[in-house]
């Protein structure tokens, strides 16, 4: 049985960026990025080796309410994750400055990268020594296309789980999540890195955690009963992060 990449298998310095071309909206443009120049797959790995925190839950986007994808915001309280991501970061905004045409510029300094560029890691305004950074990843909750749809998993206890929905992500509950990094978007002069949800096992905030199961597509399955089971959603209280609108 295979499992899930680790994030750390990740060849950052293989990863092969494409050129853009534009999105299905018409609204800007799209770069796809594949392992290496000679595989066309897109990067997909389970981020964090044990559940991240969730603090907020799933929510809709401003303005995207009932749309086709949500968004969750995981707490980024393991630092070799952050790290990780940090990397990333650094990696696009070096990558935009040898490709400075694609923000339609001649040149791009490492100020102006920075600038236009919107991070995977994202701090606290109002208390960043308070607050662990946090990372957002998109939950496509759309019926059009349900090859594409996010695969969510409940923890029913401590050895088997359910098939669950968006709903069941509340706040303060922990999720291990497979997620797929696949595009570089470009609009309104930013650019950043899309960060989707392919299957999400969640831990309901007062459940108790199986540390040592590692989720993936094949063990998701095994042990869901499908049954209705009613979960607390006394979340408590956190205060929220502004993280703005841009993705």
């Amino acid at each position: 049985m295979a499992l899930a990449a680790s994030y750390r298998d990740i060849p950052m310095d293989t990863l092969h960026y494409k050129d853009p071309q534009q999105n299905q909206s018409g609204t800007g443009k799209t770069a796809y990025i594949d392992i290496d120049q000679n595989t066309q797959r897109s990067p997909e790995f389970q981020l964090g080796e044990g559940a991240l925190r969730c603090p907020f839950g799933a929510r809709y986007p401003q303005g995207g309410e009932g749309g086709a994808n949500m968004n969750i915001e995981l707490s980024l309280d393991d630092p070799e994750v952050r790290q990780f991501l940090d990397s990333w970061d650094d990696k696009n905004k070096e990558w935009i400055q040898t490709h400075p045409d694609f923000l339609g510029k001649k040149k791009v300094s490492a100020e102006a990268a920075a600038d236009a560029y919107i991070p995977l890691v994202k701090h606290s305004k109002t208390d960043p020594g308070k607050y662990a950074p946090l990372c957002r990843v998109k939950v496509n909750v759309g019926s059009e296309r349900p090859s594409q749809r996010t695969e969510i998993y409940v923890m029913d206890g401590t050895s088997s789980c359910r098939r669950g929905t968006a709903q069941d992500i509340t706040s303060n509950c922990t999720v291990k999540a497979i997620v797929t990094a696949g595009s570089i978007f470009f609009v309104n002069r930013t650019f950043g890195l899309t960060m989707k949800a392919k299957k999400i096992l969640v831990y309901p905030s007062d459940s108790k955690r199986d540390v040592g199961f590692r989720f993936t597509a094949e063990e998701a399955a095994v042990g869901c009963s499908g049954e209705d089971a009613k979960m607390d959603e006394d979340a408590g209280e956190m205060r929220d992060v502004d993280l703005g609108d841009a993705m």
